[in-house]
């Protein structure tokens, strides 16, 4: 019997998986022990990975996250309502003459700034509904940018109108 003081690590290795797979050592050369341990490794690594991202992807959902749920037909036409207001507030301030006057962005930049109280009433339809507000918000900019270009584009024709007929 070898003495285990004298062996180095492949070679206990070398042994171990020998007597494991109950195989005489003659059997086995050093570069068959080492590929079969390179092979033994790339599987358990694999297979640590692959639970660890099942363990991962089994988590929880974070709460501030939107499960798909259904919004009532009353609290889209709340929405639809809230938009509208949005809308027509911008236009209302559109029509005033002080902002006729103004250059296209200064005025863009006043109107957009007076209607968002209105604005601010969407949220908290969205709020009231249990929708996180990240997703409030996100849809909230879209609107305003939307709108915010909409009335620049309109600003800068009247402006660019009135310079053609002075």
């Amino acid at each position: 019997m070898l003495s285990y003081l004298k062996l180095d690590l492949l070679d206990k290795c070398y042994l171990f998986f020998v007597s494991w797979r109950k195989i005489k050592m003659q059997f086995f050369t050093p570069y068959d022990l080492a590929h079969f341990c390179r092979n033994v490794m790339k599987k358990l690594c694999l297979l640590s990975l692959l639970v660890v991202s099942t363990l991962t992807l089994a988590q929880e959902p974070d709460k501030d996250e939107w499960q798909n749920t259904t919004i009532s037909d009353e609290t889209i036409r709340k929405i639809q309502d809230s938009k509208f207001n949005y809308k027509k507030c911008v236009a209302e301030e559109m029509k005033k003459k002080e902002y006729q006057s103004q250059e296209s962005r200064t005025a863009t930049e006043a109107i957009v700034k007076q209607c968002e109280t209105v604005l601010s009433q969407m949220r908290d339809v969205y709020l009231a509904e249990n929708v996180p507000g990240v997703i409030a918000d996100r849809h909230l900019k879209q609107m305003r940018l939307q709108t915010t270009r909409l009335v620049l584009q309109d600003m800068m024709f009247n402006e660019a109108a009135r310079a053609s007929g002075k």
